[in-house]
């Protein structure tokens, strides 16, 4: 009888707890604007829990950046038309700081020079006068915007005006809320013919910003990382212009950045040394030194797009990308098992019945994680979503979210503090006029979703109780013995 109810508790005792799947519920997509066209929705929000989302909007010959807010992602005020006009207006970046400043960053691209502009925000509503970035004697492109504390910074490519083709990573900050900004900094080598693009930054918790971008300087073609406290100051590592991260003697390209509260940075990128390109991740707690590469694709199918990363508040590290798999475009997640450094098998979230692309994954209050990407069935474009619980791997069930339309471009995520996820996108009903849709999904703080601990720590919990039950069931066997 004693051996019976021990082997009961050992039954009890060795079966870990699997978190549950979400089902998803997305709410009913919201018309937020209509208009000959809309493209780039971005969006953010801040401790306060305000969303706000800003957007091109043309009425067919000139364009403008307008911008609307929303206390629950669900009713959105008027949209209002800030002082951001150009005949042709591209790349918008939004961020919010410490202080609860939303900056905006676009880039207006007339000929022969492109130029980069800031304009800021206590409320979404009324925005302050742009202020150019740099100088209009250089062309800029494809800004990236980040918020350190109360400072925002913002990395982009600029054509140095060196004799020969060059593009350079140039970095300029601005602790006046976007009013006044620094002078362009070079961060990568602006030698006349090399050629640095593809930058992506992320803050520190510390303070200052971390910096992956791609350089084909003679003798590499490859992924760098430079950091910064102060934005003056730049580490050095391999190269005098930052540490190489990918693998040596491979072309590096796409990278992702990501941080983790814990101050863990996770590099990913696409490498390859051949016919295939495969997904790679490294990781640091200094950005000087690095783990060894970590190829996360399998090798074999053509790893096709920038790999996405979301990182959650216990620092666990999910990463999406697109694949080829039977000839066609799917996407396929892994999620880090420990700090970045190994990774769970890569799993395959879609069918090859069709096309998918653009993964965009978010982490939540509650440590699940959330992510959209469009599929093309051929008849138009569909976004389907997916929640995941803590394993990275137990999705739930794919849900295609209703919309009327038959083009659907630049999904965007933002997450407030209560776990309700906005997402925005433009579709075109017809050719000749574009809608701006908005939906929610709030994840909650579900139990079975808490972040609990490392995969490690729950199962050295497990080993410890099942090691305990087996004593008890030694012990019991004995008793039994005695007794007879």
């Amino acid at each position: 009888m004693a051996a019976t109810i021990v082997s009961a508790v050992i039954l009890t005792l060795s079966l870990p707890t699997v978190a549950q799947a979400l089902t998803l519920n997305w709410t009913t997509p919201v018309n937020v604007a209509t208009a000959t066209f809309i493209d780039e929705p971005v969006t953010a929000v801040n401790n306060s829990g305000l969303f706000v989302m800003a957007w091109v909007e043309s009425d067919g010959t000139t364009q403008e950046v307008k911008a609307a807010t929303s206390s629950d992602g669900k009713s959105w005020s008027t949209p209002v038309a800030t002082a951001a006009t150009a005949t042709n207006l591209q790349n918008l970046r939004l961020a919010v700081n410490s202080t609860g400043i939303f900056a905006l960053v676009y880039r207006v691209a007339d000929m022969p020079n492109s130029r980069l502009y800031s304009m800021a925000s206590t409320d979404g509503q009324t925005w302050s006068t742009p202020a150019m970035i740099g100088n209009t004697s250089r062309d800029y492109a494809l800004p990236k915007l980040s918020a350190s504390g109360p400072n925002f910074e913002v990395a982009w490519i600029g054509d140095v005006g060196a004799s020969g083709y060059t593009s350079n990573i140039l970095y300029a900050a601005t602790s006046t809320n976007g009013t006044t900004w620094s002078s362009p900094a070079a961060i990568s080598d602006d030698t006349s013919g090399y050629v640095a693009n593809q930058q992506v930054l992320a803050p520190l918790p510390g303070g200052g910003f971390v910096v992956a971008y791609h350089s084909d300087r003679p003798g590499y073609v490859a992924i760098v990382v430079r950091t910064t406290s102060d934005g003056v100051t730049w580490s050095t590592g391999s190269t005098a212009w930052g540490t190489i991260v990918s693998p040596s003697g491979a072309v590096g390209n796409a990278p992702s950045i990501a941080v983790s509260p814990q101050g863990r940075i996770l590099v990913t990128y696409l490498a390859s040394a051949g016919a295939v390109s495969s997904a790679y991740a490294t990781s640091s707690t200094d950005g000087t030194t690095w783990s060894t590469p970590v190829m996360i694709g399998d090798g074999i199918a053509d790893d096709l797009a920038f790999p996405h990363i979301a990182v959650n508040s216990a620092g666990r590290f999910l990463v999406m990308w697109n694949s080829s798999l039977s000839g066609s475009n799917q996407i396929v997640v892994t999620r880090s098992t420990t700090d970045g450094s190994t990774f769970t098998p890569r799993r395959e979230l879609t069918a090859n019945t069709s096309t998918a692309y653009w993964p965009v994954p978010v982490a939540t209050p509650s440590g699940s994680f959330v992510a959209t990407w469009v599929v093309d069935d051929g008849l138009g474009n569909q976004t389907r979503t997916s929640a995941v619980t803590d394993d990275g791997i137990n999705w739930s069930q794919q849900q295609n979210l209703p919309y009327p339309g038959i083009l659907m471009s630049n999904p965007s995520l933002a997450v407030n503090a209560q776990g309700a996820v906005l997402m925005a996108w433009s579709v075109s009903p017809v050719i000749s006029n574009y809608s701006l849709y908005t939906s929610t999904l709030t994840v909650g703080t579900d139990p079975a979703l808490a972040e609990t601990g490392s995969d490690a720590t729950a199962w050295l919990t497990f080993a410890a109780l099942s090691l305990i039950a087996g004593c008890l069931l030694k012990l019991a066997v004995s008793l039994s013995n005695r007794s007879r």
